[in-house]
């Protein structure tokens, strides 16, 4: 069995209270100005992801891509809904992940219906957001 603070439903709730305690103490040793421009800087980033992959679903009608936690999610959108494809990334040295692009016969198991046909296409597209190096391509 897990230790109690491993489980994931506390990991948001204990990550959110250490950040909030660190932040406190680092304004209350230096200046709470210092913890105003952090807080800044990581809302700035977090503003121009979403801005960014809003922006090319507009103009472009599809979203190369992001690394949400061990996968990489492709975005298109369909009329007005947005569809997304998923595809497992590994974690080839600490912090560093790369793209196994399957076979296509196992890409036509995995993937939804609509990118059936389109392994090239999408690929191309998620390397204009994904350094070309860590894609790699199954010899099957």
């Amino acid at each position: 069995m897990r230790a109690f603070l491993n489980r994931e439903p506390w990991n948001l709730p204990i990550g959110i209270g250490l950040l909030v305690v660190l932040l406190w103490w680092i304004g209350w040793v230096t200046s709470p100005w210092v913890v105003v421009a952090v807080f800044a800087l990581v809302a700035a980033s977090v503003v121009k992801g979403r801005f960014t992959r809003w922006r090319d679903l507009q103009r472009r009608g599809y979203f190369g891509g992001r690394r949400v936690r061990g996968v990489w999610v492709y975005e298109e959108r369909h009329g007005s809904q947005v569809r997304s494809l998923e595809l497992k990334m590994e974690n080839t040295e600490p912090g560093h992940y790369e793209l196994f692009v399957p076979s296509k016969s196992e890409w036509q198991k995995s993937v939804p219906y609509w990118a059936h046909d389109r392994q090239q296409e999408i690929v191309h597209r998620i390397a204009e957001r994904l350094k070309s190096r860590d894609i790699h391509f199954s010899d099957a």
